[in-house]
């Protein structure tokens, strides 16, 4: 038989708010964007590609370590996380749109 971890709901509220919250600064979404477009304009685009890389980390992270380990907190947060990855995109689209010079556009497609 497989055993399964098992801890509260608060628990999990607090672990999957620890785990989230590293993923989405990795991620660069838009409360904690600056750093990643910054970053992107200041560097060359060698460490450009290795920042990008450390981006899709914070995906991983999420996926790999927080859904699994507190599903129920996965679950009833999942509507916020939708909102947050919806607002994102809007985010971004504005932002490639209102840019002036083409590299700044790409970097706000990331």
């Amino acid at each position: 038989l497989k055993r399964q971890w098992v801890c509260t709901p608060a628990a999990q509220f607090a672990l999957f708010g620890l785990l989230a919250a590293a993923g989405l600064v990795l991620l660069g979404l838009p409360p904690l964007h600056g750093w990643l477009t910054e970053a992107l304009a200041a560097t060359p685009a060698s460490v450009g590609m290795a920042l990008l890389a450390g981006a899709s980390l914070g995906g991983y992270v999420l996926y790999r370590f927080a859904v699994p380990l507190a599903p129920f907190a996965a679950a009833e947060l999942a509507p916020a996380g939708a909102l947050l990855g919806g607002g994102a995109v809007l985010y971004g689209g504005f932002r490639a749109w209102r840019a002036w010079e083409l590299p700044a556009a790409v970097r706000f497609a990331v």
